[in-house]
């Protein structure tokens, strides 16, 4: 993929993450500009793209169009990543004190503890 090709993914989905951003964001008091959040931790497959938004992960498709939540347990979500074949995304969550890595499908679902080491990431090289 051309570093013009992720610029323009990467895009596309701030205007995906705006309409789905607005969906959830707190109604703004009188006065004051509502506040959509930020997406955070981006990562592009061959035809979606997976990134962190109010501590959740949501998928959007490349081409754009609506972002959907694929894992949203109590706790936080970074730094997602593609497997090779696009079907299911790695990341780090915090459910319970520690530091995890998960996987979930792409299309959604209860994540699953894929290396849960106790260790701490700093400790990784």
């Amino acid at each position: 993929m051309t570093h013009t090709t992720k610029l323009a993914a990467l895009g596309g989905l701030g205007v995906a993450v705006l309409a789905a951003s607005t969906a959830h964001a707190q109604p703004a008091r009188q006065g004051e500009a509502a506040n959509p959040g930020m997406f955070r931790y981006p990562d592009v497959s061959a035809s979606e793209i997976v990134f962190v938004y109010a501590n959740d992960l949501w998928v959007v498709p490349r081409a754009g169009g609506v972002a959907r939540p694929i894992a949203s347990p109590p706790g936080q979500e970074t730094f997602p990543r593609f497997s090779p074949d696009g079907d299911s995304v790695a990341f780090v969550g915090n459910y319970d004190g520690d530091r995890d890595i998960y996987t979930v499908a792409t299309a959604g679902g209860v994540p699953f503890a894929a290396l849960d080491s106790g260790l701490m990431l700093r400790d990784l090289p």
